[in-house]
Parts: C-alpha cells; sequence; structure tokens
C-alpha cells in the first residue's frame, strides 16, 4: 500500500477538476490566476493544462482559495 505524499515533485492536481471548477466559478484563467495571486496568467495555464501539474502546498492553497474549493476537490 501506497500513501500520497507531497515530496520535491509537488502534489499531482487533477486539471480536468481544476478547468471544471473554474468554468463553473465563471473565471477566466487571468482572473483565477490573480484571485490565486500568481504573477500571471500563464502560470494558471501552466498548471490547468497540464504541463506542470504537480504544485506545491502553498500554490494548492491559493488555487482553492481562488476557487473557494477544498484541496480534496483538485486531488488525482
Amino acid at each position: 500500500m501506497t500513501s500520497r505524499v507531497a515530496d520535491k515533485r509537488g502534489i499531482a492536481l487533477d486539471t480536468n477538476k481544476l478547468k471544471r471548477l473554474r468554468e463553473n466559478a465563471g473565471l477566466t484563467q487571468d482572473q483565477a490566476a490573480k484571485l490565486a495571486g500568481m504573477p500571471n496568467r500563464q502560470r494558471w495555464n501552466d498548471i490547468e493544462s497540464g504541463r506542470k501539474a504537480n504544485v506545491t502546498l502553498s500554490t494548492l492553497d491559493a488555487i482553492c482559495s481562488a476557487l473557494k474549493c477544498s484541496a480534496q476537490d483538485l486531488l488525482k
């Protein structure tokens, strides 16, 4: 049995859930990135598109805050 532990690779997100939650919130990627305190829309796009699907705990927290969801909603 393996456990899910955040390590140097980061925390794996379900990018389909991320996109769906953002769209359900009525947010553009730019708006969501700003709410999450990201420097630009490209960072959000990299995460949502799967180019950077593993994030740090602080980034996960910021995304959850922006989307008003729990971490459980975004984990694979």
